[in-house]
């Protein structure tokens, strides 16, 4: 028992000695304000274009009603628009 007391002894003054000889660590010193990388992109740029009157409102009815199918839609906002296979707006 005496040999295990000495050994711990000499360990725990070795990890003592180790300890207190390495460098402290710096702190890293970190960037309060981000790099000014010009004006930011709008999110709201449109990847539609307009087909047709812009001020017509489509009759999405009618057009149900050529396939045979019953709809009672009412379309608000006037303007068919197509939308691309590739969207170039990131959503945020």
């Amino acid at each position: 028992m005496k040999k295990l007391t000495i050994f711990a002894s000499l360990f725990l003054v070795l990890a003592l000695v180790l300890g207190a000889c390495t460098p402290a660590a710096e702190p890293e010193t970190v960037a309060t304000e981000p790099p000014d990388a010009g004006p930011p992109d709008n999110a709201n740029l449109a990847d539609f274009t307009y087909v047709g009157d812009p001020d017509t409102v489509f009759d999405l009815n009618g057009w149900y009603d050529e396939v045979g199918v019953e709809c009672d839609v009412t379309i608000r906002n006037a303007g068919a628009v197509k939308v691309p296979d590739d969207m170039t707006t990131e959503l945020p």
